[in-house]
């Protein structure tokens, strides 16, 4: 969390910033703290160095050999992320100004080879790539630690009797050290179609201060990662003519963004164009000041001072988080977290449940349940309320856990929709009590057309995570965009973003942006607990410890709440790096657990 006066340096490492905020799920009462106050914001310069605290050089040393200049060159990537001016130098006259640094390629275990006929090869695994919009894409390879060996070759002359690059790859050569240490993931943050939310699209970038500022604004201008862009929009921004001044931040008490056009918007739109760049800017919850301005003039803000905050305005336009409460099966029936059955036509309906999805009925009347009964391709969706008991629906086959999509916003005449796999297929109901409306669900074909085990959409509703079985058996997870128009819904862009070395079972949202899966290494079969952010960037695996009596079979968890999983019949609550029966007795019967949705 940006903190009010934090100046933007680097980060310490980037993954440490991942691991603090899945500590966030690990213990969530240490990421609960909300800053009160602002103070001057200060703008530093940034820290050159590199993983193994070897410093960056200013430019290439007198005399060096081809090699050395080579591997200062990949040392320098990592500085002067505005220009790059640092590494540049090692460049030949002819190349400085032709090398674009606009992408970069991360690679693991690096090495540099010696000099054979004036070229230079480098080798390492490749992880993953930025493009020059800052969007990570995995390569997925392996188990999450880099795919095959790729080579790059450097070409180097004598230039005024120097070695320099004559001849080199596009975009910065980064070691998976260097990305951590050095690159930071910042959230854009666009409206879904309808206005109605604003929701996060993760980029990365080594800038800081008022340089990273401008370019997050710019980077709204350019609109959503293409993977995004049916389901969420830029148009809150005003559309610059060729004769208006550029965007402009200006890093000062508070922070200005000057936007062309911005004083021609009428009150609505001037305050979710202010609640988008607060919370770009700073954060969701910053209690930063910024302030909007046209041509220098401040642009006033209906309900607030001229100054506002991301904190003031951002709860307009995100999903309200439903109570943490957890449920799960014993025995074919709903219980509470303490083991206690739900009371009403629910507990007493006679059916044998498998997995379940929970949401508040409405108008606070108790709960609503959607659940799968039977099993294999007997099984078939049910959906009840306490009030009125279940009642089964036309879904039937081998099927999916349900999952219940976002409640709609305040206001809102649409219905409370559960989402479901059957086979291949994707399934989406409108709820009226304990009837429903079913309605299909088109998938992009890249996701291969196998069985899905397992649905998940997130906290907002704009990404639905799913497990689908490949024909070779192993289950991939595939994150995707939920288009809606027209009343059509369909599921765009749907890459995968787990390692083809791994097989996984089920996941769930542990935030906006980050994600949780178990399963299992492919070649040995070991079970593992998985976390990555929503672009398969710093995928992590970890075994599940001497705790559980097995490999798990589901999991969930909510924002800022403790991780369930259930494992041979019983079930478990996170407890810190381990696991602790959340009943009385060492192992509690149970399976299937879920948070409210």
């Amino acid at each position: 969390m940006r903190t009010p006066g934090r100046d933007r340096r680097r980060p310490t490492r980037a993954r440490r910033v991942f691991a603090a905020l899945v500590a966030c799920w690990l213990l969530p009462t240490a990421c609960t703290g909300v800053p009160t106050s602002s103070a001057p914001r200060t703008v530093e310069p940034i820290d050159i160095g590199n993983g193994n605290d070897e410093p960056v050089q200013p430019g290439p040393a007198p005399g060096a050999d081809a090699r050395k200049i080579v591997t200062d060159f990949l040392t320098a990537n990592v500085g002067d992320p505005g220009d790059h001016g640092t590494a540049r130098k090692y460049l030949a006259p002819s190349e400085r100004a032709d090398w674009s640094d606009a992408t970069a390629t991360i690679i693991a275990d690096r090495s540099v080879g010696t000099e054979e006929k004036g070229v230079v090869t480098v080798r390492g695994k490749l992880v993953g790539s930025l493009n020059q919009n800052g969007v990570y894409v995995p390569q997925l390879q392996g188990t999450g630690d880099g795919g095959s060996v790729e080579q790059f070759q450097y070409r180097v002359a004598k230039v005024d009797g120097e070695s320099r690059i004559v001849g080199l790859p596009a975009g910065l050569l980064l070691t998976t050290d260097q990305f951590e240490d050095y690159y930071r993931a910042h959230a854009l943050y666009f409206f879904d179609q309808a206005h109605r939310y604003l929701v996060p699209d993760q980029r990365w970038s080594a800038l800081n201060g008022s340089q990273l500022d401008s370019w997050l604004v710019g980077q709204l201008y350019t609109g959503p990662r293409p993977d995004l862009s049916s389901t969420l929009t830029n148009d809150t921004l005003p559309t610059p003519t060729t004769s208006q001044r550029r965007i402009a931040v200006t890093a000062d008490v508070p922070i200005k963004v000057d936007v062309p056009g911005a004083a021609q918007l009428d009150a609505r739109a001037r305050r979710q164009l202010a609640a988008q760049i607060a919370a770009t800017v700073t954060e969701p919850t910053s209690e930063e000041a910024v302030q909007l301005t046209d041509g220098g003039n401040t642009v006033p803000m209906p309900g607030t001072q001229t100054d506002f905050t991301a904190r003031e305005l951002y709860g307009d336009y995100a999903p309200a988080a439903p109570p943490a409460d957890v449920f799960y099966l014993r025995q074919g029936n709903v219980v509470r977290q303490t083991g206690k059955p739900l009371d009403g036509r629910l507990r007493d309906d006679p059916y044998f449940l498998g997995s379940i999805a929970v949401t508040e009925a409405p108008g606070a009347s108790g709960y609503t349940v959607a659940a799968v009964a039977g099993t294999g391709r007997s099984g078939r969706l049910v959906i009840g309320t306490q009030a009125e008991g279940y009642r089964e629906t036309s879904v039937h086959g081998e099927l999916s856990r349900p999952a219940w999509a976002p409640a709609p916003a305040a206001g809102s005449t649409a219905k409370r929709e559960v989402w479901i796999g059957v086979d291949g297929k994707l399934e989406r109901l409108e709820v009226d009590g304990n009837r429903a409306v079913v309605s299909d669900v088109s998938i992009n074909a890249g996701a291969g057309g196998g069985r899905i085990e397992a649905v998940r959409l997130s906290p907002e509703g704009s990404r639905i995570a799913m497990v689908i079985e490949s024909p070779n058996g192993s289950r991939r997870l595939f994150v995707g965009a939920v288009v809606r128009g027209a009343g059509q819904v369909r599921v765009d862009s749907l890459p995968s973003i787990s390692p083809e070395g791994v097989s996984i079972d089920d996941a769930a949202w542990i935030g906006p942006q980050k994600l949780i899966a178990i399963g299992r290494i492919n070649t040995s079969g070991d079970p593992r607990i998985f976390e990555t952010n929503v672009d398969g960037s710093f995928w992590t695996g970890r075994t599940i410890g001497s705790v559980l009596p097995g490999q798990p079979d589901s999991v969930t968890v909510a924002v800022g709440q403790l991780a369930w999983v259930s494992s041979n019949g019983t079930v478990w609550q996170q407890s810190g790096r381990s696991w602790r029966s959340p009943g009385a007795m060492d192992q509690t019967p149970g399976d299937k657990p879920v948070y409210q949705e």
